[in-house]
């Protein structure tokens, strides 16, 4: 009789043994789930506001006609998460301005070229050139003022003027195009 309970004893510990891996398994894996979501590209609110790494900052900042700010966070940085609102509602509110977050974290690289020290570390970039830096989290008001102060200056972004589709073929409207004004004329030719 003893060795039928030391038996059962064995086989439900075994089981029980069993399930722990099967848990501890499941746990990693949701781990690993959420290593993998975080490196993942975030969602901004705004068309004007992208996540940017080592690769996309150079062209982010050469971008010409536009200031170009460049908001260098991490995830765990309380003063980041204070400042991420402020910055993004004033990017997304004013004209000719876009904003690249960099994830000092992911992007590491292009954080220690530019001389990133501490978080957070914007700084304001036009045709490449960086213009302003600010580091610390700053209230709303001053990052209005500072954005309508470097982007004063900036030209207005002119679209192209487009004929309405053409309604017999349905094609995609066209730029208009103006005709060159001349007066000369090749040699031989003769107005009329």
């Amino acid at each position: 009789m003893k060795r039928l309970a030391l038996a059962l004893t064995c086989i439900s510990l075994l089981s029980s043994c069993e399930r722990v891996k099967t848990i501890a398994g499941k746990v990693a894996d949701l781990k690993n789930a959420t290593t993998n979501s975080s490196e993942a590209t975030i969602e901004l609110p705004d068309s004007k506001i992208q996540k940017i790494g080592d690769a996309e900052f150079k062209s982010f900042i050469s971008q010409p006609g536009t200031l170009n700010i460049v908001d260098f966070y991490a995830d765990w940085c309380a003063p980041c998460k204070k400042l991420s609102p402020d910055l993004e509602s004033a990017v997304a509110s004013s004209g000719a301005v876009k904003l690249g977050k960099v994830d000092i974290d992911q992007s590491r690289t292009i954080a220690s070229e530019v001389g990133v020290d501490g978080i957070p570390d914007v700084r304001f970039y036009i045709d490449g050139k960086m213009v302003h830096k600010f580091i610390g989290a700053i209230p709303k008001s001053e990052i209005d003022s500072l954005i309508k102060k470097y982007s004063a200056n900036l030209p207005e972004v002119k679209t192209p003027k487009q004929t309405p589709p053409d309604e017999t073929t349905g094609t995609e409207p066209k730029e208009i195009l103006k005709p060159m004004e001349k007066d000369w004329l090749p040699a031989g030719m003769t107005r009329k």
